[in-house]
């Protein structure tokens, strides 16, 4: 039995987060959400506040008994890094035995700048979505370099996911634009309008 995680900042979470996890349930029988509370590779001043974002996601995910909203990362306060995540979940799910953590393409590339990215790769599977900007052979390239350096276990998903940009959705919101409702789900949309996020 395993549980995916899906972790990112969620400022909004949009249906293109959802879409992965739902993809994810064919390797795992549960998802974990996590919106992160300081990710090291982004600019910490303009996301939105952690209630906020876990708020928004915990409507996203209303109806969907298998995709779970999780606080785990917000908790801590700190700088978020996942091998700090892995190794809380599987002391406290250890009635799973493997994770398997959901990336897009761009974060396979990234992957050996992660803090003890070695030890991560002992710790979890990695499933892999499609971004634009990377070819199929660049991902294949890059997946087979990594399983020979560090003996990574690597999933490739081929199934097409939607590019969407939360940075887009949250310009739109500024600028009053409401074209981009479709990219939400509707309960968030109606959060998000409500609550002046983004404003």
């Amino acid at each position: 039995m395993k549980l995916g995680i899906l972790g990112a900042t969620f400022d909004p979470v949009h249906k293109a987060h959802i879409q992965m996890a739902k993809y994810a349930l064919d390797y795992c029988e549960y998802v974990l959400l996590t919106p992160c509370t300081k990710p090291p590779h982004k600019d910490n001043d303009n996301i939105t506040e952690d209630s906020a974002r876990y708020s928004m996601l915990c409507l996203a995910l209303d109806g969907y008994e298998r995709l779970i909203a999780s606080d785990i990362e917000l908790k801590r306060e700190t700088t978020t890094y996942t091998i700090d995540t892995l190794r809380q979940v599987k002391n406290e799910y250890s009635v799973f035995d493997g994770i398997v953590y959901v990336i897009g393409a761009d974060t396979l590339f990234q992957l050996t700048t992660w803090k003890e990215y070695e030890e991560v790769f002992k710790l979890c599977t990695f499933l892999v979505f499609e971004r634009k900007g990377f070819s199929r052979q660049q991902i294949y390239e890059r997946m087979d370099m990594l399983k020979k350096n560090y003996n990574a276990d690597i999933i490739f998903d081929t199934r097409s996911v939607s590019e969407i940009s939360s940075s887009v959705i949250r310009k739109a919101i500024v600028e009053g634009d409401d074209s981009i409702e479709w990219m939400l789900d509707k309960k968030v949309y109606r959060y998000i309008l409500g609550n002046g996020i983004y404003k």
